[in-house]
């Protein structure tokens, strides 16, 4: 496994969340789309970045004890533009019969033909908020307003295995292990 802290700034394009079966830990993804110039194709292209904040669940109530998770969960919406910082992850993936896994399970052990892939995760230790969920959707009601075409995304069929589905939807929950 490869750290490299970092800091970053983009807007949030998808949030999901994952709790384990017990009910003792749970987890909350997000993709952050992060703008940057490509002068070869002279235009702002978005890198999109899977970030994560884990945290174990107190027993009884099955609160969130890490701060952090909470305060995103309440706080944080789909598009606003937020600063985040943590350590970049990245994780060896083996494909097995269609399915990505960090750690293969033992009854898919004897399978021949591999696929290989690594991914990369932001575990986040801190992030700040840099627009309020108003300005959020003032913005895209504003932006529904003038678009007149429709725009569809992650419809394509012609997935490749190795690297996954379209952009955007590339990534599926995994367990919490304790």
């Amino acid at each position: 496994m490869l750290l490299n802290r970092t800091d970053v700034t983009g807007y949030i394009s998808r949030i999901n969340g994952h709790m384990n079966e017990k009910g003792t830990a749970s987890q909350i993804y997000f993709d952050l789309q992060v703008p940057r110039y490509a002068p070869y194709l002279n235009k702002r292209v978005y890198d999109v970045i899977q970030c994560l904040i884990s945290t174990a669940l107190d027993k009884k109530t099955h609160k969130p004890l890490y701060p952090l998770y909470g305060h995103f969960a309440g706080k944080c919406i789909k598009n606003q533009k937020i600063r985040v910082e943590g350590v970049m992850k990245g994780y060896k993936e083996t494909l097995v019969d269609g399915s990505w896994y960090r750690d293969v399970p033992q009854e898919k052990q004897d399978e021949t033909e591999r696929y290989y892939r690594i991914t990369n995760q932001l575990e986040v230790t801190g992030f700040e908020i840099l627009e309020t969920k108003e300005v959020v959707e003032e913005r895209m009601s504003r932006f529904e307003q003038q678009s007149e075409t429709d725009i569809k995304l992650n419809e394509t069929n012609d997935i490749n295995p190795l690297f996954g589905e379209a952009i955007g939807q590339r990534y599926q929950p995994y367990e919490v292990m304790e």
